[in-house]
């Protein structure tokens, strides 16, 4: 138990130290944001995928029962604004690295 304590002490302290370099540094935590911004719209590819495929199905589904577009188009638009919400955040997230971080 005691070398896990100690252990975790002395990986605290590494992270503090690297952590104070890398602000002592200004260009590298510009890089470090916009990588993270990078990183952060990379869950937007997902949701773009899921929303085409998405649209796609709603079109076979309105080719194969055209009486029932009204209903599929309306839970098309609501799953479809349900999904944009983590592509506004990571958008959101990424805003914040670039201006604030």
């Amino acid at each position: 138990m005691n070398s896990i304590v100690n252990f975790s002490q002395q990986l605290i302290q590494n992270f503090q130290e690297v952590s104070q370099k890398t602000v002592a540094d200004s260009s590298n935590l510009k890089a470090f944001a916009y990588l993270g911004a990078g990183l952060a719209m990379i869950g937007v590819i997902g949701v773009g995928a899921g929303q085409g495929y998405a649209a796609g199905k709603a079109c076979d589904a309105i080719a194969r029962n055209p009486e029932a577009q009204k209903q599929v188009f309306r839970v098309l638009v609501i799953g479809t604004a349900i999904s944009e919400t983590s592509s506004i955040y990571a958008l959101l997230v990424a805003l914040i690295l670039i201006f604030v971080g």
